[in-house]
């Protein structure tokens, strides 16, 4: 049927078995005390057959705990992913009974979760900086760091430098986790970005919109 993976189904006692193929969906939810349990609005995109990436914002406004979960379907708790489900979580997230917790703190994370394998794993964004061709594509410059909105859940930056001739967001003071492509829609490892201005805006959660994007004003 043109699937890539498949669950199998054997009945050892009738000597039987069955299989379907597996369809994944194109997003998977976040849903925990960030923001009270009440809403799944932010959500990791599948980059390939079963995994996720994207990053997430955890925070503990009512004292309940950095913990959360996953939903297949938001809002839908029939189709919940919590830590039960998952055979290893690593990084900067671990285990908190049935639920997921942040063990770096408050704030936002850059999340890889492959349902093949049932792995999940997050690095804390400790800054958002602007790189390109005006600081020597120097991915460290705290002239350049943004800094984040928790009521907007964006990454702002005012009097930038940015120029045509190229720039990008990079994470961490490295180039290991990057944003780049076109503004509505940014992408890992993407292309230089030439749009100008000096107001710059990153949502990188999917909070508001399917797409990780920025504005420039």
């Amino acid at each position: 049927e043109g699937a890539k993976y498949y669950d199998v189904t054997f009945n050892m006692m009738e000597l039987t078995w069955s299989y379907k193929a597996v369809s994944f969906d194109p997003f998977v939810y976040f849903i925990g005390a960030t923001d009270g349990w009440g809403a799944s609005d932010q959500k990791l995109a599948a980059v390939s057959d079963g995994v996720y990436t994207g990053y997430l914002y955890v925070a503990d406004p009512n004292g309940w705990g950095l913990e959360f979960k996953f939903q297949l379907e938001p809002g839908n708790w029939d189709k919940q992913l919590n830590s039960n489900n998952l055979v290893e979580i690593s990084g900067d997230f671990e285990k908190g009974g049935d639920n997921i917790k942040a063990s770096a703190g408050e704030g936002v994370y850059f999340v890889n979760l492959d349902l093949n394998t049932n792995v999940l794993s997050a690095k804390k964004i400790t800054n958002m900086n602007l790189v390109g061709d005006f600081n020597g594509w120097n991915a460290a410059d705290d002239a350049q760091q943004m800094t984040w909105d928790a009521e907007n859940y964006c990454y702002v930056i005012t009097g930038a430098g940015v120029t045509a001739n190229g720039w990008k967001f990079t994470t961490n003071n490295s180039w290991d986790i990057n944003l780049g492509g076109n503004i509505g829609d940014l992408v890992a490892n993407g292309d230089n970005l030439s749009v100008t201005g000096t107001t710059i805006k990153l949502y990188p959660t999917r909070k508001t919109s399917d797409k990780i994007y920025c504005t420039v004003e």
